[in-house]
């Protein structure tokens, strides 16, 4: 496994393991936990969420954690 020197953001997480990956559901729970910083686009693929700006994003853990394209451990949320 190679690491990388960069940090692993949520932003990061979501966009490579469920938005990349075509894992989407197009529901949007993403940006209804952080309208501020993630916005819904439309695409030939569907209504997928993007980072309003190119800086990195300091999103909360909640935004790919209750994020259903990646699975979602319902036990653990209820915790």
């Amino acid at each position: 496994m190679i690491k990388s020197n960069q940090p692993t953001t949520t932003w990061h997480q979501l966009e490579t393991r469920v938005i990349r990956a075509g894992l989407c559901t197009h529901c949007g729970t993403c940006v209804g936990l952080a309208p501020a910083v993630l916005d819904m686009r439309t695409t030939p693929q569907g209504p997928l969420p993007f980072a309003r700006t190119a800086d990195p994003m300091d999103l909360p853990s909640a935004v790919f954690d209750a994020c259903p394209g990646k699975g979602l451990d319902y036990p653990a949320l209820c915790n």
